[in-house]
This record gives C-alpha cells, structure tokens and sequence, in this order.
C-alpha cells in the first residue's frame, strides 16, 4: 500500500513567521499583555498593526524577507520525523505580493533541499482520505477535515518557545501520524445507516 501524503504548513510551523513580523513591526512579543494575545489565537498580532499596515511592512522587505525567516527550533526534526512515516509535501499559502512565494520558494529550497513543495492558498483541495494537513491555523485544519482529509492542529509557535514545548508537539504529530496511518492500513469498518463510523481524524496538538 502507498504511503500517506503529510503536507507540512511553512510559516509557524517550519519557520518563525510570528516573531519576525513582531520584530519588524516594532511589537514587543516579551510585553506579557501582547503575548497573551499572540499566543491566545491565530492572528493576534492584529490587536497593535492593522492588516494592511502589517502587509505594507512586509512587502517593502522583498523575496529576501521570506527567504531569511528562521527555522524553529523543532523543525528540522519535525520534517525528518515525518518523512519516515510518508510522503511529505509543504504546503504553504502565499501573500498577495509575488515576492512571498519567490521568497518561500528560496527558503524551502535553503533549509529543507528539497522541490517537494505546493504554494497555494486552497489548502483543502489536496484534502483526501491518505492525506494529512499539519498547520497552525484551525481554519485551514477543520475545511482540511470537511475536505475529507485528516488535520493536526499545530500548537502556537510563540507558546511552544516560551515554554520548551516544541519536542512534545512533534512527539504529539508523530502519534497522530501513525494513528491515521494504522487506520487507512484497515478495512473500511462496517457503515452505520450509510456511513462509515470511523473515517476522518482530526487532533489539535499541546
């Protein structure tokens, strides 16, 4: 039987996107208060920059921004864990300037050697029953799961560096992985009033 496809999100998941954009747009992410709202929910960063303001700073960065952002400090290990249980694609959702994708092409081909790689915003296109969508943001995850493919929510970055989580998060990936994977290795289960009992699989991490 052909191996699952696990398509790893890049930004807050492989890379620091959170704290870069923080430090590039003068927040200060140590500020308890502001932590508490970057770590409390996907986007928070937009409670001390508007949206079009924090695009505004980005954008005048260039490919070189994206291309620079730092691996976090699970990554490297996430990515190899995973390639041993499937087949792994990052998949990654661009910005509306042409300088992220080029940027994210330099980065993914800089720190992970590989083309195994799909940019696009519709991430629950490639949902399916053998494949996995590992991401940080839950909207992405739960119209993954409606999709009919399995999702593991990523944690929040910024907490899992302020707390040292990073190592429990990918043990966490790596037991869901294998979760899904014993599932699709067994038949079908028998279907109740039409439909299978057991089918999808979805897990928010930490």
């Amino acid at each position: 039987m052909s191996k699952l496809t696990i398509f790893l999100d890049l930004d807050d998941v492989l890379v620091d996107w959170t704290s870069s954009a923080c430090s590039l747009l003068n927040i200060d992410i140590k500020d308890s208060e502001i932590r508490k709202e970057i770590e409390g929910r996907w986007g928070g960063i937009d409670k001390w920059s508007s949206v079009e303001d924090m695009w505004h700073a980005i954008d005048r960065q260039g490919a070189k921004w994206w291309e620079d952002l730092p691996l976090l400090p699970w990554a490297k290990c996430l990515y190899a864990e995973m390639k041993k249980l499937g087949e792994v694609c990052i998949l990654t959702a661009p910005s509306d300037n042409p300088s992220c994708a080029a940027g994210k092409v330099a980065s993914i081909a800089k720190n992970f050697d590989t083309k195994d790689f799909l940019i696009g915003r519709p991430k629950h296109l490639c949902a399916s029953s053998r494949t996995i969508l590992v991401d940080d943001r839950p909207e992405n995850c739960h119209k993954f799961f409606d999709y009919g493919g399995h999702s593991f929510l990523w944690p929040n970055s910024v907490k899992m560096l302020r707390l040292g989580k990073g190592e429990q998060a990918v043990d966490d990936c790596i037991d869901f992985v294998k979760s899904v994977t014993v599932q699709a290795q067994c038949p079908e289960p028998l279907p109740w009033n039409g439909w299978p009992l057991i089918k999808y699989s979805f897990r928010t991490g930490i």
